[in-house]
C-alpha cells in the first residue's frame, strides 16, 4: 500500500459531538475524516496533529491522502470523508457534474503552482505534437494548462496530447521515467525537486491566469449542518495550525515536519517553507476565502468546459469560518502576554503600560510583562509587534510621533499599517506651547507678530525630525503664516534644556512636564495644543481660541497587536482594556499626565488614525520634510 494511502494519524479528544463539554464530564471522542493531497499544502494538517492542536479542540482527526483528485470526489461524495483539504475546483465540480450538494467553508492559497517542461522544451510552441501529463482530465490543473497553452495557440487534442497520471509526486514521476512527458503543472515541494532534475519552468500560473482560489476545505452540506460546533472547532484548529506552521520561533520544525512527510531533503525542505510562509505566493493568512480568484476560477472552468457557470454564492457557505474566528477570540488570551514599549524605561508610556499590565493581567489571570524596546524612533519596538504571533499576545504602547515613521522613513522594517492592528486609543491630551520668559511675547497674537517682523529668525527646539513636538511647530506656521527656524535634537532633554537657558526661545511639550517649570516663571505658556482646555490647568488658552481658529494636535497613548490578529481577540482586548481605563485608580494614573481617558473602539481608533495621518501628511509636505533612509 501506498505509504500515502496507510497514513492515518489519530488523537485523543473529550468531547462529545452533540454537546462540547468540559474534558471531566466528556464522554465520546469527535472523530473527524480529513483526506488530503500528499503535498506541502498538507503541513498545517500535520502540524495541528503534532502539537495537539486539533486535540486541544477536541477533535481526533483521521488523516489520510488522495491518489487523485477524481478518487477523492468520489470518496467525498459516498460519505468515505467528512472533510477535504483541496483545489476547490474539485468542489465545483461536485456540484455541477456530479450533483452534489457540497459547500466550500474555507479558503487556502491561490495554487503556488508552475508550469514545468523538459530542458528540451525552450518555449510553449515547442509543445506541439507532446505530452502534457495532468491530475485528471478536467482538474484545476488540466484546466490551467488548457487555458494557457490555449493563451499560445495551441489546443488540447489537436496541438497535443492530454496524459492523466494523479497527484503531483506522480506528475513529476512521470516526466522523470519518460522524457516523452514533455510539460507538468507542479505544486511545492515538486517544483523545487523539478528544478533540481534540470527542468525548468516557464512562470507561476498566477503570473499567467491572475488570482486564483486554489486549496481550500469543502463538505457534504447536509453533513455540516448536522456536525456545525464540530466543523467550527476543526477550522478554528486548522487556523491555529496554520498560524503556528508561519511563526518564525517553529520554521525549524515545520521544515522537520516537511522533511519526515514528504520524505525530502532539508534543502528542498527549507526552500519549501520559505515559500509558503512567503505573504504574496504561499498560505493566504488564517486560510481566508478569495472571492476574487474564486470568481477566476469559475470563469475559467466555464470557458475551458463550456456553459455560462453559475453564481459564486451557490458553492460556498463561509458561515462556519465566521463561527471558527469568534471562537478563536473566546478563547483569547491563550498565554502569557507582553506589552512592547518602544522607548526607554521611566518614561510617560512606560508607567502607563507597567499600570495596564498589572490590570490586565488580574482580569485574564496570565502573565504580563512590560518591554522596553527603545531605538529609531520606535521602530525597533514596533519591529517586534509586527513580526510577532498575530494573536494579541504581543501588544506595543506608543505616542504619536511613532506615526510619522512611515512618511518620513524610506525603509522601514514592516509595514506599518498592514502588520499592525488598532486596538485602542487609551487617552489624549494636549501639549503646550511656551517660550523661554526672555523672549517679549505673551500671547500667541504678539509671537505670530514677532515671528513675521522676524522671519527665519526665531529658532523653536524638538526632540528631533517628525516629533510631535516638531509637528506642532510645523503646524502654527502653516497656519500662522510665520516661519521659524528648527533646532532638532537628539530626544527632549537637550531640547528643554536649551530652552530653560534661552539658547532656543520657543518649544511645545508635554503640558504636565512643564508645569513645575511655569509655576517658577522659568518658562511662559501661550496656549495647548488641544481644542479644549486642560483640566489641570484650565487658566491656559487653547491656540484655537488664542488666534488659531482649528488648531488640533494632541498627543496620546495607542494600543496596537500584530495586524493579522483575529478581529474578535482585537475587539476582547479592547473591551478589557476600556473597563480598566473606567477604574478610578487609571482615571487617576492618565489624568497624571494631563491626559483624558478616550477607550475607543478599534474601528474608531483606525478612523482617528486615518485622519492624524493625512494631517501629518499635509504638515510634513508643506514643511518640505524630505524622507531619509
Amino acid at each position: 500500500m501506498n505509504r500515502w494511502f496507510a497514513a492515518i494519524i489519530a488523537l485523543p479528544i473529550w468531547l462529545s459531538p452533540a454537546v462540547w463539554l468540559s474534558p471531566a464530564v466528556a464522554a465520546d471522542p469527535v472523530v473527524l475524516r480529513v483526506n488530503a493531497f500528499p503535498n506541502a499544502k498538507a503541513l498545517p494538517l500535520h502540524a495541528g496533529v503534532a502539537n495537539g492542536i486539533f486535540a486541544k479542540h477536541g477533535l481526533t482527526v483521521q488523516l489520510s491522502f488522495t491518489e487523485n483528485s477524481t478518487k477523492q470526489r468520489e470518496s467525498l461524495a459516498t460519505g468515505a470523508y467528512d472533510i477535504v483539504l483541496s483545489a476547490v475546483d474539485n468542489a465545483v465540480a461536485l456540484v455541477d457534474a456530479a450533483h452534489q450538494d457540497v459547500i466550500i467553508v474555507t479558503g487556502g492559497d491561490s495554487g503556488m503552482n508552475e508550469f514545468f517542461v523538459q530542458p528540451y522544451v525552450r518555449s510553449f510552441a515547442d509543445l506541439r505534437g507532446k505530452i502534457v501529463v495532468v491530475d485528471a482530465p478536467n482538474t484545476a490543473y488540466a484546466l490551467q494548462a488548457k487555458k494557457i497553452l490555449l493563451k499560445h495557440g495551441l489546443q488540447a487534442g489537436r496541438d497535443y496530447t492530454v496524459k492523466p497520471v494523479g497527484r503531483g509526486e506522480l506528475r513529476l514521476k512521470a516526466m522523470e521515467e519518460d522524457k516523452a512527458n514533455a510539460a507538468a503543472i507542479l505544486n511545492l515541494p515538486f517544483t523545487i525537486q523539478a528544478e533540481q532534475l534540470g527542468m525548468k519552468s516557464l512562470g507561476t500560473t498566477v503570473d499567467m491566469l491572475g488570482p486564483y482560489q486554489a486549496n481550500g476545505a469543502f463538505v457534504q452540506r447536509a453533513w455540516a449542518k448536522q456536525n456545525r460546533q464540530a466543523l467550527e472547532h476543526y477550522i478554528a484548529a486548522y487556523v491555529e495550525a496554520l498560524r503556528w506552521t508561519l511563526q518564525p520561533p517553529n520554521r525549524e520544525a515545520s521544515v522537520g515536519l516537511l522533511m519526515d512527510t514528504l520524505k525530502i531533503s532539508r534543502d528542498v525542505a527549507e526552500r519549501t517553507y520559505r515559500t509558503l510562509a512567503d505573504p504574496v505566493r504561499g498560505f493566504t493568512p488564517d486560510a481566508k476565502f478569495d472571492l476574487e480568484g474564486f470568481r477566476n476560477m469559475l470563469a475559467l472552468r466555464a470557458e475551458m468546459e463550456g456553459g455560462q457557470g453559475g453564481a459564486p454564492q451557490k458553492y460556498f457557505d463561509l458561515s462556519y469560518y465566521q463561527g471558527a474566528m469568534a471562537m478563536l477570540g473566546e478563547n483569547f488570551p491563550a498565554g502569557p502576554m507582553r506589552i512592547i514599549v518602544p522607548f526607554q524605561a521611566g518614561g510617560s508610556t512606560d508607567m502607563v503600560a507597567r499600570t495596564l499590565a498589572e490590570k490586565l493581567k488580574n482580569r485574564f489571570n496570565q502573565a504580563v510583562v512590560v518591554e522596553n524596546r527603545a531605538g529609531a524612533n520606535g521602530t525597533i519596538g514596533g519591529a517586534v509587534v509586527a513580526k510577532s504571533a498575530p494573536d494579541g499576545h504581543t501588544m506595543l504602547l506608543v505616542q504619536p510621533g511613532f506615526m510619522s515613521n512611515p512618511i518620513l522613513m524610506r525603509n522601514m522594517p514592516y509595514d506599518q499599517v498592514r502588520e499592525l492592528a488598532p486596538v485602542t486609543n487609551l487617552a489624549s491630551g494636549p501639549m503646550v506651547l511656551v517660550v523661554n520668559p526672555q523672549l517679549a511675547v505673551s500671547s500667541v497674537g504678539e509671537l505670530i507678530a514677532f515671528a513675521k517682523k522676524n522671519p527665519g529668525k526665531l529658532n523653536y527646539g524638538s526632540p528631533g525630525i517628525g516629533s510631535l513636538s516638531h509637528l506642532c511647530a510645523q503646524l502654527f506656521d502653516a497656519m500662522a503664516g510665520t516661519s521659524m527656524t528648527h533646532v532638532p535634537y537628539k530626544g527632549s532633554g537637550g531640547a528643554l534644556a536649551d530652552v530653560l537657558a534661552g539658547r532656543v526661545p520657543v518649544y511645545y511639550m508635554n503640558l504636565v512636564l512643564a508645569l513645575p517649570f511655569l509655576k517658577d516663571s522659568r518658562l511662559r505658556a501661550l496656549g495647548v495644543t488641544s481644542t479644549r482646555r486642560s483640566p489641570i490647568a484650565p487658566e491656559l488658552p487653547t491656540l484655537d481660541e488664542a488666534g488659531l481658529p482649528g488648531y488640533e494636535l494632541t498627543t496620546w497613548y495607542g494600543l496596537f497587536v500584530q495586524g493579522a490578529t483575529p478581529r474578535p481577540a482585537i475587539a476582547k482586548l479592547q473591551r478589557e482594556v476600556a473597563q480598566i481605563l473606567d477604574q478610578a485608580e487609571m482615571k487617576e494614573r492618565i489624568a497624571a499626565d494631563g491626559m483624558t481617558v478616550v477607550a475607543s473602539t478599534p474601528d474608531e481608533f483606525a478612523g482617528f488614525l486615518k485622519r492624524e495621518n493625512e494631517k501629518y501628511v499635509r504638515i510634513i509636505q508643506a514643511a518640505g520634510i524630505k524622507p531619509s533612509d
